[in-house]
């Protein structure tokens, strides 16, 4: 399941020409997925916790993105803007 989850992330990431990195943990609860983001630089942007149905919901090979997890990557990248000056 996470390996499924960082592949997801990574493609929506890349497929939205988002210049971020992110890291799913390991997670015991069932809801959420524990997730870093990063600069490419590695400076820690934030991390979330993102529901599971936002992940699953999304596919990057019909372009189908999760309204949710696009708003969320658009702000991380405002953040990792903010984070490099």
């Amino acid at each position: 399941m996470i390996g499924e989850a960082q592949k997801k992330l990574d493609c929506t990431i890349r497929d939205l020409s988002v210049n971020i990195n992110c890291k799913v943990d390991n997670c015991k609860e069932q809801e959420k997925y524990p997730t870093r983001f990063f600069t490419k630089e590695g400076v820690l942007i934030r991390a979330i916790n993102i529901y599971r149905e936002w992940i699953e919901d999304t596919n990057p090979k019909e372009n189908y993105f999760r309204p949710e997890l696009r708003s969320l990557i658009w702000k991380l990248k405002k953040e990792a803007k903010r984070k490099r000056r």
